[in-house]
């Protein structure tokens, strides 16, 4: 062969073997090598993602999702959207609560954000972690691992009945009760809401088998202003102001909140509401 040719062979093949690496490198949504746990956990990731940013090498899915709630502890809880417009199964990550993230292209802390709000999220192609859109571009993503909610049961026969009352004063003491459940009860953990009674009166029960409170702090847990820190499922966080907001409205229908709770076995707190105001 001579230097021509030669010289054409190796510049064909250097050309064949540039474009094969240019091949290798570029990541798409649909050839992305998934792990897993990450498709186990979004089965139609490879449709529901818009982009794959690769950075450090590492892959990120680019997905939208919405947001369903932030608990008191820190943890949001989101669904991801799928290609025919619905939303998977809830899932949750924690994010630390101060930090800034970028939503309809304005930064938010994490703890103000509110339900309902679509927001942009990123998963890692080899691992079942996420990362929401820091507010600064330069600043780098937090990862956190992705949670499967807690098993949530509801024992609602039609027998429990009706009650009379201010409807939204009575929602906001069941969703007090039910949030800090949520709240501290790991992803393992299960969450129980039952409704029963008898003509008298209407009783709506949450238990878990989360983190519970120590007893010496249970006769402090109604004190409006009084600060208890509990070990929650990821460090620690302070009961707010919802069982003595609880505790106030339920009684001001002339009901009754009892709590129970053991320090590592979880809480339950049953709610008795007349029937009727007298």
């Amino acid at each position: 062969m001579n230097r021509f040719l030669r010289a054409a062979a190796v510049s064909v093949i250097g050309a064949i073997g540039a474009i094969a690496v240019s091949q290798a490198q570029t990541v798409t949504c649909q050839n992305a090598q998934y792990d897993p746990d990450v498709l186990a956990r979004f089965p139609n990731i490879a449709k529901a993602c818009s982009d794959i940013i690769s950075k450090n090498g590492e892959d990120y899915a680019l997905v939208s999702a919405r947001l369903d709630r932030v608990d008191p502890s820190g943890r949001v809880q989101l669904r991801v959207k799928q290609p025919d417009g619905s939303y998977s199964k809830q899932l949750s990550i924690r994010p630390k609560p101060d930090l800034k993230v970028l939503v309809d292209g304005k930064p938010a802390r994490v703890q103000d954000l509110a339900a309902n709000q679509e927001i942009n999220a990123y998963v890692k192609v080899r691992a079942p972690e996420m990362a929401l859109p820091p507010a600064d571009a330069g600043q780098t993503f937090v990862f956190v691992p992705i949670e499967e909610p807690q098993q949530q049961l509801a024992a609602l026969p039609s027998t429990a009945g009706f009650l009379l009352g201010d409807v939204r004063r009575i929602r906001e003491s069941i969703e007090h009760v039910l949030g800090n459940a949520i709240a501290y009860t790991d992803r393992k953990g299960r969450i129980l809401v039952e409704a029963g009674g008898n003509e008298e009166a209407a009783v709506i029960r949450i238990s878990d088998n989360g983190s519970g409170i120590a007893a010496k702090d249970l006769p402090r847990v109604f004190n409006r202003f009084d600060r208890i820190v509990e070990e929650g499922v990821r460090g620690e966080a302070a009961l707010g102001l919802g069982l003595p907001l609880t505790r106030q409205f339920i009684e001001a229908h002339g009901g009754t909140v009892e709590l129970e709770s053991k320090k590592g076995k979880g809480t339950k707190v049953t709610l008795t509401i007349p029937r009727e105001i007298k």
